[in-house]
């Protein structure tokens, strides 16, 4: 069984939480950048080292508005969706098993990112450094040429990250590889590619549904209509909350021993 707390995290992969001022002008382009992106559809199947397999299904708009859908192996309902939409300006998380939406804030300069994107690998490398790019001969992933990223990582657990990118869909990754602990492992990969607008109503906020006054609300709901947690309430979001300061506690005394 996944935890909320992770499958929250899940859906929120890839996307910023943002807002945009209103009349606040936008940033100069960034070198190396475009304005707009291929329209696309691509879904990856996702393989967690705990937990089920994972299919997430990622929107891309050529305004730059996103979304991405996670489709837990074994759900039957249809999946919730995190949309970015630069034509409303707005940020939202929708459920169709429980009609409930929640609505996040927006930055000025994580809206400007979503309009922009790299017109070469080297331009996707973000400031920390540890990421190169390399040449990988012809290789394809469904048909499309990629060139690979590699990121260096410490920690516990040290190793190297590579991402096999498709410049003809402005540098998307196609799949992910994870190389520590000596071996190599497909993290996630493309399974299907199709290219053109997305349907509208992906980014649609359908007017039956209704937000949640709290974030933890739609989480419990969303696990819920799933078969999985139990039921928002008062009571139940302080004894989580009560857990997460005791685990963070028991953490923090681990480390100073």
């Amino acid at each position: 069984m996944i935890s909320t707390e992770r499958l929250a995290a899940r859906i929120l992969v890839g996307l910023a939480v943002i807002t945009v001022c209103a009349g606040h002008p936008l940033r100069a382009q960034p070198a190396g950048h475009k304005m707009g992106r291929t329209p696309v559809t691509i879904v990856y199947e996702v393989l967690p080292l705990a937990g089920p397999k994972m299919h997430e299904t990622h929107y891309y708009r050529s305004d730059g508005s996103y979304a991405l859908s996670v489709l837990i192996e074994g759900d039957t309902k249809a999946p919730p969706t995190s949309v970015v939409d630069l034509a409303t300006k707005r940020n939202f998380l929708k459920d169709p098993a429980t009609n409930l939406f929640d609505e996040f804030p927006l930055t000025q300069r994580e809206y400007d990112s979503h309009r922009h994107t790299a017109l070469s690998c080297e331009a996707t490398i973000r400031s920390h450094s540890s990421e190169t790019c390399d040449p990988v001969g012809n290789d394809e992933v469904l048909g499309y040429r990629v060139q690979k990223i590699t990121m260096l990582v410490g920690g516990k657990r040290p190793g190297v990250f590579e991402s096999l990118l498709a410049p003809a869909l402005d540098f998307v990754p196609l799949v992910h590889y994870d190389k520590r602990d000596g071996k190599m492992r497909t993290v996630r990969r493309a399974i299907s590619i199709k290219v053109g607008e997305p349907a509208e109503s992906v980014f649609a906020l359908p007017s039956n549904f209704r937000k949640v006054e709290d974030s933890s609300e739609f989480i419990s709901a969303m696990e819920v209509a799933r078969g999985r947690g139990v039921p928002y309430t008062a009571d139940s979001q302080q004894k989580f909350d009560q857990a997460q300061r005791e685990k963070k506690t028991r953490s923090e005394i681990h480390k100073v021993q």
